[in-house]
């Protein structure tokens, strides 16, 4: 009879411990979000329900399922997605401003892409698509681009050195620099010119 009510109170406890990890989702989520985003079905929003609830605390597959609907050119809903990941993260997932950048860039809207990928850069300074996407948004909206200087911050995120050459533009290495701290967080990003600085 003992036998019998231990593993009653084992398969219990199992029910539970499954029904708790099912509330923070699972990588099998994004790929059915990315299914039901694909046949484009009429009840989008219902059938989008029961993946929010179950992923509403993993900011990492909320990005995942804004990226989908980035991919599927849904901007809308890709935006709704990224900042259900900021609540999920207490404003604190770069990856989740490099979605909303990324949604401004599409817009072209390269101030608000930038102002974007600079928190992205905040919360992570290590994380380097932030940095050269940054870079990139400057390249295009801005005639001052990144110079050589640029290596200073390539400790905090070692790529940006393989990626180095794909931004920046020869032309005006000795005319402008784009400032990043080399050892602490970036509280601002500045563009330093032989005249005058701004603050972006």
């Amino acid at each position: 009879m003992k036998a019998i009510k231990y593993l009653f109170i084992a398969a219990l406890t199992a029910g539970y411990s499954a029904s708790a990890t099912a509330q923070d989702g699972t990588k099998a989520d994004v790929q059915a979000v990315k299914n039901i985003i694909s046949s484009k079905p009429a009840d989008l929003d219902k059938q989008m329900k029961p993946y929010y609830k179950a992923n509403k605390k993993n900011a990492e597959n909320l990005v995942a399922f804004g990226r989908e609907f980035y991919l599927a050119k849904d901007t809308a809903n890709a935006k709704v997605y990224a900042n259900h990941a900021l609540v999920a993260s207490k404003n604190k997932y770069a990856p989740a401003y490099i979605l909303l950048g990324d949604i401004e860039a599409v817009g072209d809207n390269g101030g608000g892409a930038a102002a974007q990928y600079e928190q992205a850069i905040y919360q992570d300074p290590k994380e380097p698509e932030a940095y050269y996407k940054y870079a990139n948004v400057y390249r295009k909206i801005s005639p001052v681009v990144l110079s050589a200087n640029w290596r200073n911050c390539a400790h905090s995120a070692p790529t940006l050195l393989s990626m180095h050459s794909k931004v920046v533009s020869t032309t005006c290495l000795t005319t402008s620099t784009l400032l990043f701290a080399p050892t602490t967080r970036p509280t601002r990003l500045r563009w330093k010119t032989a005249t005058s600085a701004t603050t972006l």
